[in-house]
């Protein structure tokens, strides 16, 4: 090809190249102002909420622009020619509906429909209290940028303070009685259908020493003096439970024995060896300590985890180290109830079954009258378990069985006989000890349970490897789990260490359940490693603290004014 050809095929090219390009551009310009809605987020919200929309051919002006959200009319904040940021007003009439925008004689419509989140009440903890209690009201769908926002008691407005997901109100002085909490949203008002009841009362919890001179070791008699060994393995904990005759029974897993507290301050072995010494190395399991027993009875091989009582004072023991299932009668002779390496484990008369959870978190049920030499049968696995082996507890009139899982630092519930389903009873899953709405409560490695005279439920908060300084805790304390409001309260305790054990530690607290740490309010600290605990039919509480090798007592006043 001849260099004038070269040059006049460049020549062509180029040209050609920019024609195209001339063309782009002009369509494009001709585009310009084409309105477009390619996307928006978020795609849910309440008032208050921002949403972000990406598209094309908005004008700047925002005046010229009307965005409508099922025919309410949604402020513009802001516009350049591919954005538009709104802010969804406090209107549930928006429901849920596509967004439309108008501008340049056009409207377009987004194909995803924008869902308005409904602000609510769900819930207030305490229910109950006199002058000055703090009340937290649990809210959902409310931004926390809310400004226009209130709180009427009985008939006048009280101080309030709007936070992420809850209100603080303080309780003014009132005629004793019930109050519905009269809030105001934006411009919506929502009266509570629970009522707040206004007592003249103080509640004041006293936390004191039931057992234990602080020093690890074996040793009976005066309840001041005695001596407990609580293990330093992490998944032997021990457990407790209290008789009739108020008659307080700890399993002592180092001493590999059953000890007796009685209600004139005496420490007796209930089951296990008299003479035992806990500082070897790693004892051996330990005998039933009679002689002899009667026909059909055992002297049984046993090492000691948890316990629980039946109406009839019988003790029934599980334990992981002999895999052997212990049922002593109130006077100590002991029959073997099968063969399973027991965590904990929990009973329920009224139905006639014995549950036992094993460390990897199985679960199973057997015959509570199956005892003897030769039990007929170890179990059925009723609940596969997801490792995380924590407390039980039966909800005596229900039969519901419930659990604590330490690895996700939750409270489940299995409905009686509906064994497949694991139902959410408190906790985020989040470690910490934060007070609230069940669901956002958080816990830290959450042990033993125990019911209270009410139907609602107390737990132990420390169900950590060992108790040791390298082994921090974030809950050392007693919560307690409303199961009608779905509240989480402090019961006793908080996140911080007691060092002194010479005096009660007494505080007061609006209502019987507790506190809400969530107002700013701390309890004092009381233990050092709650880990099992038990309730008497008067409400008295009785806590294992292993760390502080002490049996501990906590006992509720009711002062009226």
């Amino acid at each position: 090809m001849s260099r004038k050809n070269i040059y006049l095929l460049i020549g062509v090219i180029t040209y050609m190249w920019l024609a195209f390009a001339i063309s782009s551009c002009k369509e494009e310009d001709s585009e310009l102002h084409s309105l477009c809605l390619l996307e928006f987020s978020p795609t849910r919200g309440q008032g208050g909420t921002q949403v972000l929309i990406n598209g094309e051919g908005f004008p700047l002006d925002t005046s010229l622009i009307k965005v409508t959200i099922n025919n309410v009319e949604i402020p513009i904040l802001r516009s350049n020619e591919e954005q538009l940021l709104l802010e969804i007003p406090e209107n549930e009439a928006i429901g849920t509906a596509p967004i439309q925008i108008e501008a340049n004689g056009q409207t377009v419509t987004s194909e995803k429909s924008f869902e308005y989140l409904i602000s609510d009440v769900t819930s207030f903890s305490p229910t109950s209290g006199g002058k000055g209690t703090i009340v937290q009201i649990n809210l959902v769908n409310v931004s926390p940028n809310l400004k226009n926002y209130s709180v009427v008691f009985n008939g006048e407005p009280i101080e309030c303070t709007l936070e992420d997901g809850y209100m603080l109100v303080t309780i003014p002085q009132v005629e004793e009685g019930l109050y519905p909490f009269v809030i105001t949203l934006g411009n919506k008002t929502i009266i509570t259908e629970a009522t707040f009841e206004y007592k003249s009362i103080r509640y004041v919890r006293t936390v004191s020493v039931l057992a234990g001179s602080g020093e690890y070791g074996y040793l009976d008699g005066p309840a001041d003096q005695a001596k407990f060994s609580p293990t330093t393995w992490w998944n032997l904990k021990g457990g407790i439970c209290v008789d009739a005759n108020k008659n307080i029974f700890v399993s002592d897993p180092w001493s590999i024995s059953i000890r007796k507290i009685t209600p004139d301050g005496m420490v007796k072995t209930f089951a296990g060896y008299e003479n035992h010494n806990p500082d070897e190395a790693d004892p051996t399991p330990g005998a039933q300590w009679r002689e002899s027993q009667p026909e059909g009875a055992s002297n049984v091989y046993f090492w000691t985890n948890d316990i629980k009582i039946d109406n009839q004072g019988n003790i029934y023991n599980v334990n992981m180290r002999t895999a052997h299932i212990i049922k002593f009668n109130p006077e100590g002779l002991a029959f073997y109830m099968g063969w399973q390496a027991g965590h904990s484990c929990a009973l329920d008369e009224a139905r006639n079954r014995f549950y036992v959870m094993l460390e990897n978190g199985d679960i199973y049920s057997k015959a509570l009258d199956d005892v003897g030499i030769n039990p007929a049968s170890n179990g059925e696995l009723i609940v596969h378990g997801t490792g995380n082996a924590g407390g039980m507890e039966i909800n005596k009139k229900t039969g519901d069985l419930y659990i604590t899982d330490t690895g996700s630092n939750q409270i489940f519930k299995y409905e009686y006989g509906k064994w497949e389903n694991r139902i959410l009873v408190a906790g985020s899953g989040e470690s910490g000890n934060k007070d609230g709405a069940a669901e956002t409560a958080s816990f830290d490695q959450p042990w033993g349970l125990a019911f209270t005279p009410e139907d609602n439920l107390l737990v132990a908060g420390s169900g950590v490897a060992s108790p040791g300084d390298n082994n921090p805790q974030k809950d050392i304390s007693i919560r307690h789990i409303n199961l009608t409001t779905k509240e989480v309260t402090t019961f006793a305790g908080s996140g911080t260490m007691r060092e002194d054990f010479s005096n009660d530690v007494t505080f007061e607290v609006p209502s019987y359940a507790g506190i809400n740490t969530n107002n700013g309010t701390v309890l004092p600290a009381a233990f050092q490693m709650p880990c099992s605990i038990c309730c008497d039919e008067d409400g008295t509480v009785y806590v294992i603290d292993r760390r502080a090798y002490r049996v501990m007592k906590i006992t509720t006043e009711i002062i009226e004014d």
